[in-house]
């Protein structure tokens, strides 16, 4: 068996990339894991790429019975510090106070919201590696 799927304000999804929120990939991940739990797929192999491959990696860490392996492809690791980090103070005010940040580059144009880094003490890389222990490819 496998699925595949884009989480919300991506692909053909609905939604907006302006409410992505690392904690808002999971609850999509979970409901598919549980959508799969539902048809007897108990156990998951994962593969995700950029936030997908973020997404894939913290489900794994939450629930590792689970997850019996994970394939990531250039996992967005540190996205949300380093997005924060490369930011001047007036920028992260303008950001919280507005509520909006434009992402401009060769692959996207788009209004991300401030939920996407209000977030970011959630999910440090120290915490996901503390104790991994699911078999993992990185690419």
């Amino acid at each position: 068996p496998f699925a595949a799927f884009d989480f919300r304000g991506h692909g053909a999804t609905g939604g907006a990339m302006h409410d992505l929120r690392a904690s808002r990939l999971l609850e999509d991940l979970d409901a598919v894991a549980n959508f799969l739990k539902d048809r007897g797929h108990d156990r998951l192999g994962l593969v995700g790429s950029s936030m997908g491959g973020f997404a894939a990696a913290w489900f794994a860490r939450r629930n590792p019975a689970r997850v019996i392996g994970c394939v990531l492809l250039a996992p967005a690791f540190g996205f949300l510090e380093r997005r924060w980090a490369s930011l001047t103070d007036d920028e992260r005010e303008a950001w919280e106070r507005t509520g909006r940040r434009r992402v401009a580059n060769e692959w996207v144009d788009v209004e991300v919201g401030y939920g996407l880094v209000e977030e970011r003490g959630d999910y440090p890389l120290a915490k996901l590696a503390d104790g991994w222990g699911t078999p993992t490819l990185i690419f």
